[in-house]
């Protein structure tokens, strides 16, 4: 019967993302026609300032608020939407008094543009505690509803700005209407409505479980993740970041279907905290599904972006097609890399081998980045993402596969096992 539950989530949430997706590549191909490159090198550079804030905020708290299922629902909720609301507001706040005491910064000519993705960032923080609710209850096929929603709306409006002539800000007015109706979204349906009253004594399970990991892997996050596209655009220029930040876009599409594995998987991983067999169990099949779907997928697209970059983008974008094509080993390797670390932290209450794949991407990023964005610019850039994701997923399996005891003759079990189900798809799913 949790077969059945899962492929059913699984599929609620394969539908719904991909049809997001269709959108989001639909609505983003008529952005990059309608919009300059510097537009989203921009966006690019405004993002690594909010991420920033991560460093300052996070500790674990949304992990704490997964896995911590023993202690009351409310009181959790309620402390993790008190943590969520103060974070959210710092960067509002921040960029308020920069404005007005005049202090410099890069780029502060695009100030609205700013404040717009910070008053979003401020809805996001604040609707994850409803998200992790539904999470929490396996109410996946919701939130996937949801998402697609706020995909549809948020383009629509994000054309109709850049139809206007407003650009970057369109890309922001994007990123607000999305996060906004998740955000109120979220909310309606989990049926738990917003409070702060939250206890300290929660937030010291929290912290104690996931702080000090979590608020390390935040710092190392800034800079395998957000780091590149503002340095590229205040090193080099705001268009070649636009093409890294356009190339990091297409490459890592795949991260969506990663996505929904990874929601798929977490509450089983923290149902069978522990229990080897159990996880291995899911770990493996749900790796070799993207196996098979996965690497062919990108390999075909990376072929073809000769064609469809300049058919679908426009001609002025040709400049991306080997960077994206440099990209896409980023984007394969990561769409091996963000759910495997759930393992651990959600099966096993472990964050740290996570941390520790991240501050080795950090220090190749750094030591490459520095060597080649000077003299390759937006390819530079690409090259050396591609360097550290490679080794840092390398690494994170290395030490998952240990973890679990999996060996060759597990694989093979399970790939027999998939052969098996896809021939005899109909009976086998009755079975369940």
């Amino acid at each position: 019967m949790e077969k059945r539950l899962v492929i059913k989530q699984f599929i609620y949430l394969f539908t719904s993302q991909y049809s997001g997706l269709f959108v989001s590549i639909a609505g983003g191909i008529a952005l990059t026609r309608l919009l300059d490159p510097s537009a989203f090198g921009i966006i690019a550079a405004f993002l690594f300032y909010l991420t920033s804030f991560n460093w300052i905020s996070e500790f674990g708290w949304d992990q704490g608020f997964m896995v911590h299922t023993e202690i009351d629902l409310d009181t959790a909720a309620a402390t993790h939407c008190m943590i969520r609301t103060v974070t959210g507001l710092i960067p509002v706040f921040t960029f308020i008094c920069l404005k007005l005491l005049g202090i410099k910064f890069s780029f502060q000519e695009y100030f609205s543009v700013l404040f717009v993705l910070a008053i979003s960032y401020f809805f996001e923080k604040i609707s994850l505690t409803p998200k992790t609710i539904l999470e929490r209850n396996y109410q996946l096929s919701s939130c996937a509803l949801l998402e697609t929603a706020a995909t549809v709306l948020s383009y629509g409006v994000a054309l109709t700005c850049a139809y206007k002539g407003w650009g970057a800000m369109s890309l922001a007015m994007q990123r607000l209407t999305e996060k906004v109706i998740l955000c109120v979204g979220y909310f309606y349906v989990s049926s738990w409505r917003y409070s702060i009253r939250g206890s300290l004594w929660v937030v010291k399970r929290f912290l104690i479980t996931f702080g000090l990991a979590t608020y390390l892997g935040s710092l190392v996050s800034l800079i395998i993740y957000d780091f590149m596209g503002w340095f590229v655009a205040w090193y080099v220029n705001i268009h070649d970041a636009g093409l890294y930040a356009k190339a990091f876009n297409l490459a890592t599409f795949p991260l969506i279907f990663t996505a929904i594995c990874s929601r798929s998987t977490i509450p089983l991983y923290t149902k069978y905290q522990n229990d080897v067999p159990a996880i291995r169990n899911i770990f493996i099949k749900m790796q070799l599904f993207k196996i098979f779907l996965l690497i062919p997928l990108q390999i075909g697209l990376v072929l073809t972006s000769w064609w469809w970059i300049p058919k679908g983008l426009g001609s002025q974008w040709l400049l991306l097609v080997p960077v994206y094509n440099v990209m896409a080993v980023y984007g394969l390797f990561r769409s091996f890399f963000d759910d495997v670390p759930n393992v651990l932290t959600y099966g096993f209450r472990n964050p740290w081998l996570l941390t520790q794949s991240q501050a080795i991407q950090a220090s190749v990023i750094v030591v490459f980045g520095f060597m080649l964005i000077p003299r390759y610019q937006a390819l530079g850039s690409a090259i050396t993402m591609s360097v550290s994701m490679a080794i840092a997923t390398i690494y994170l399996w290395y030490h998952v596969l240990k973890k679990l005891s999996c060996t060759k003759a597990t694989f093979y079990g399970a790939t027999r096992d998939y052969w098996y189900m896809i021939k005899n798809a109909k009976e086998w799913y009755a079975e369940q």
